[in-house]
């Protein structure tokens, strides 16, 4: 396997690792940690597992404020003020938390 191969490959498993946390986060918000332990456990070290994590946490706030858009009810939730730094910190330290399994292997 040639090194192109491999990063296609990586990049492959990143974005399916992703697709996966996302369906699971929809579900419930430990899908959170564990879409987060997916793309932390393709890292190549702990920091950028964590870093990977909080990323992914990160894309799942995106997608929900996505969702917000869509249903029309974005505006009423930017207007809550704080709740949206909170969902989006829960989101992203959830993320962070679960890239923290790169160092359990």
């Amino acid at each position: 396997m040639t090194q192109r191969e491999r990063r296609i490959l990586r990049w492959l498993l990143w974005i399916t690792a992703a697709v996966a946390g996302v369906g699971l986060a929809s579900v419930h918000w430990i899908g959170i940690v564990i879409g987060g332990a997916f793309v932390g456990l393709l890292a190549r070290t702990v920091p950028r597992g964590v870093l990977a994590g909080a990323t992914f946490g990160a894309v799942v706030w995106l997608v929900f404020a996505g969702t917000m858009a869509v249903d029309g009810a974005l505006g009423r939730f930017l207007a809550t003020g704080g709740f949206v730094a909170l969902s989006a910190g829960v989101a992203v330290g959830l993320g962070a938390f679960g890239g923290l399994a790169r160092g359990l292997r």
